[in-house]
């Protein structure tokens, strides 16, 4: 059995995501497909991130759009500030015979050499980094030519991206506005229910 890790903040996850999860499955043949919410960001600022209980939540409820996809909370469980190696490395001691497989956004990749321990994550995983265009995937392979040229465990998986991002989706949640288009079937409604991302001046009107 082969496992998918996708990690982001996922706040919140969004039609896009489940995109590059279809293509890297496609591409991967993996047999799961693990959405893991990020705990504490080495690479952002956490104040006013909303709570990991609601991410997780709304990421269990996309995980239903796709057969053998589901989420976890490994790296809540880890605790403290954590970093991708950390997590690939607790898989690969809870799956330790099994093929992993991390996805990235094609963004991420273009600047994985500056991840932490980046050389040990490409030693434990098949990297599967997603490509919106052309244009994009061409400026993927030459970086990948010029920077990571020792690591054929690197592939590039095309996809039809959704042209929406989390932060404009936490705008349109704040505003009132319909966010079931761009989001999977339930994920709206829960937003809605839990009141996230209303601001204090809406919550109180």
């Amino acid at each position: 059995m082969s496992i998918a890790m996708y990690g982001g903040s996922f706040d919140p996850i969004h039609n896009g995501h489940i995109a590059l999860c279809r293509a890297a499955l496609e591409e991967s043949r993996a047999d799961r497909l693990l959405l893991v919410p990020t705990g504490e960001s080495p690479h952002r600022d956490n104040t006013g991130k909303t709570p990991f209980v609601h991410r997780l939540a709304l990421c269990q409820i996309a995980a239903r759009e796709i057969s053998g996809v589901e989420a976890s909370d490994l790296e809540q469980r880890l605790g403290g500030v954590n970093y991708t190696i950390r997590t690939v490395l607790a898989l690969k001691e809870q799956y330790p015979d099994q093929p992993l497989f991390l996805i990235v956004g094609g963004d991420m990749l273009l600047c994985f050499h500056r991840w932490k321990d980046y050389r040990a994550i490409l030693e434990n995983v098949t990297l599967l980094a997603g490509a919106r265009t052309g244009d994009q995937r061409r400026e993927l392979e030459e970086y990948c030519r010029r920077v990571l040229p020792d690591y054929p465990q690197v592939r590039l998986v095309d996809f039809s991206p959704i042209e929406i991002s989390s932060t404009r989706l936490r705008e349109m949640a704040a505003d009132g506005e319909d966010l079931s288009p761009w989001v999977p079937a339930g994920v709206a409604e829960y937003i809605h229910n839990h009141g996230l991302y209303q601001t204090k001046e809406a919550v109180e009107q």
